[in-house]
């Protein structure tokens, strides 16, 4: 098992993204825990109206989606001001919010974390809260996927095999030797 990765193959902020069940926290916390660096699970900072929006089983609007990314986008920096590296983990859903992101923070990388569909839907099924398996897949439809040069990070495995998959993407990407 990894117990430590090299830092210097780390992104100064590994951002993952995806559907709900996709498994962005899991690779987020599973990088952070090999890494020592910082987690934010932007999902604890949802505010009142959009922790609503799901608890009534209703898609997000855009003012309240471009609200919570200039929020994310906010608090991101504030930590980059405590950490030199951090790991983030939220859904991020349309691209003009993963632009508006990267265009405000400097070094961010984000990555794409996807699995089989049915897999998706038992995770959903099985790990409780607000956010329940048909409301998950209902709103998967509104997510929009990146373009090909968006790192892509298959996650159907255990915490070893998305630490060693995330190695050899990011040794890839530094253009190293896998």
């Amino acid at each position: 098992m990894h117990s430590h990765i090299d830092l210097t193959v780390c992104p100064r902020v590994t951002y993952f993204f995806g559907v709900p069940g996709a498994g962005k926290s899991f690779c987020a916390e599973a990088l952070s825990n090999a890494t020592g660096v910082h987690w934010y699970e932007a999902d604890s900072d949802l505010p009142d109206e959009i922790r609503e929006a799901v608890a009534n089983k209703m898609p997000f609007t855009e003012e309240q989606r471009d609200r919570l990314y200039a929020h994310i986008g906010g608090r991101i920096l504030e930590l980059l001001n405590v950490h030199s590296r951090i790991i983030v983990s939220q859904a991020t859903f349309k691209q003009r919010h993963r632009n508006a992101l990267s265009a405000m923070i400097s070094g961010l990388h984000f990555i794409w974390v996807n699995a089989p569909k049915e897999l998706i839907a038992t995770r959903l099924r099985t790990r409780g809260g607000p956010l329940d398996a048909d409301y998950g897949l209902a709103i998967a439809k509104m997510f929009e996927p990146p373009d090909d040069s968006t790192s892509k990070l298959f996650n159907d495995g255990s915490t070893e095999q998305v630490l060693d998959r995330l190695i050899d993407l990011f040794t890839m990407e530094q253009g190293s030797p896998s």
